[in-house]
């Protein structure tokens, strides 16, 4: 072999392997899907989404001197026949509250109407007891299609025992949050890990119930979550709003305030718009903001 082959050999493996280390790798992309919202789908034509809490008023006392702590549990079940069986409709029975004949429960529960066949709704009201077996208030069943289409998902009906319950229907209302300008709340002025909590009260200066939490952000002074949260339980043109509370996580000495805002439903839902609140502190330099958008 002459000097001349060797030479051209040896640039032409050079030569191939500058161009596979030159050559672009395939890259991939991924994109995070957003989260399903928790409303059941509706399978036909005749099928529909229901979504409802319940009420009571004036339950019995069963014991003297003393006021029930009542809880209700709701079924269902196709046509009237006594054979037929009952099944929970999720979440299957509200919460427990003390010492309360007329009470207002907060769980909202989830059904699918299939429009004409027959479908019942039956509630059992009860009062917990310590010891021994809980006591019955009284009972009520309920055709799913008069409540619907006879009485707009607004109905009140008495109960077996005394008193009356009522159900009324809600409207989940979805949307998605993001933050701007959070404060720098870390050690040595680092970003902060900012989550919100969301509350839901009756009134501006109404008691807070929390109905969900975002994930944290790592070292975000400007955060946009990827939740599509969903509130279950608007019902309009009864003075509800939203409490945000923006918060930055730390394991070690307790989560730090960053703010928070307080949102009207019935415009938010009206008007259908993303609306910017500037995040109120005792923080006179606070620039943060917190977006709602409607998902």
């Amino acid at each position: 072999m002459t000097k001349f082959s060797v030479f051209f050999g040896v640039a032409l493996l050079g030569s191939i392997c500058w161009c596979a280390n030159a050559w672009p790798a395939k890259t991939t992309s991924s994109t995070t899907a957003a989260p399903k919202a928790s409303t059941p789908a509706p399978g036909t034509q005749n099928t529909f989404n229901l979504t409802f809490v319940v009420a009571a008023k004036d339950l019995p006392a069963k014991k003297k001197n003393s006021l029930p702590d009542p809880y209700i549990k709701v079924f269902s079940r196709i046509g009237t026949t006594q054979t037929a069986d009952w099944t929970p409709i999720t979440p299957g029975q509200t919460d427990t509250l003390d010492d309360n004949a007329s009470p207002q429960f907060n769980n909202v529960f989830w059904f699918i109407w299939n429009k004409g066949t027959g479908q019942q709704w039956h509630f059992e009201a009860k009062s917990h007891n310590t010891i021994g077996k809980d006591d019955a208030l009284g009972q009520v069943d309920v055709n799913v299609d008069d409540y619907v289409l006879k009485n707009n998902q607004d109905l009140t009906v008495k109960l077996s025992d005394g008193g009356s319950l009522i159900i009324k229907k809600t409207i989940p209302v979805r949307f998605s949050l993001y933050a701007r300008n959070l404060p720098k709340m870390d050690t040595f002025g680092g970003a902060s890990d900012p989550f919100v909590e969301c509350y839901w009260r009756i009134g501006r200066d109404g008691n807070d119930t929390l109905f969900y939490t975002t994930q944290k952000q790592d070292d975000k002074e400007n955060a946009d979550w990827l939740d599509i949260i969903e509130f279950s339980n608007y019902q309009k043109a009864t003075d509800q709003y939203w409490h945000f509370k923006v918060l930055d996580h730390d394991s070690t000495s307790g989560n730090d305030y960053l703010g928070d805002a307080l949102v009207e439903i019935d415009p938010f839902v009206t008007k259908r718009a993303a609306k910017v609140n500037k995040l109120q502190s005792d923080n006179k330099d606070n620039k943060g903001t917190l977006t709602v958008t409607p998902a």
